[in-house]
């Protein structure tokens, strides 16, 4: 898709955003704002993955230039678009195209992990030889 079409679709976007988020953009609501962008971009059938991944950073850049005013705190916000947004949107991208198995993971790892814990709990109620210090029973 062309540049100036995401661009578009990215104002139409911006300006749900700027009527639904009318609190502080920071760093506890950034995430939420992000989630509730990608649900509007879904909307969009016309944007496929990477496109959708442009579209989402333009738009979080362009909310945090046009709502923060503090400078350090902006030039944070727009950092942390481009590292922890850009890769959760890559996540839900490589989720969206089946590349992640849950379930295998949670079939594999899930028994030796209860294995473990198991063994560790009962390595728990063991009764140890070592006195307790704080014993009542001190001869």
């Amino acid at each position: 898709m062309n540049t100036e079409k995401i661009v578009q679709i990215a104002k139409d976007i911006e300006l749900v955003i700027e009527k639904t988020h009318t609190g502080e953009v920071d760093i506890m609501s950034i995430i939420e704002l992000t989630t509730d962008v990608m649900e509007l971009i879904e909307v969009y059938p016309e944007l496929k993955g990477r496109d959708k991944k442009k579209a989402l950073l333009l738009i979080m850049k362009n909310i945090i230039n046009h709502r923060v005013t503090d400078e350090d705190k902006k030039q944070m916000l727009l950092s942390m678009v481009d590292t922890v947004v850009s890769s959760v949107a890559d996540v839900v991208i490589d989720a969206s195209k089946g590349k992640f198995n849950i379930n295998r993971a949670i079939t594999t790892v899930a028994p030796g992990c209860f294995a473990w814990c198991m063994g560790n709990a009962q390595q728990a109620k063991k009764p140890s030889n070592t006195p307790n210090p704080m014993s009542d029973n001190e001869q």
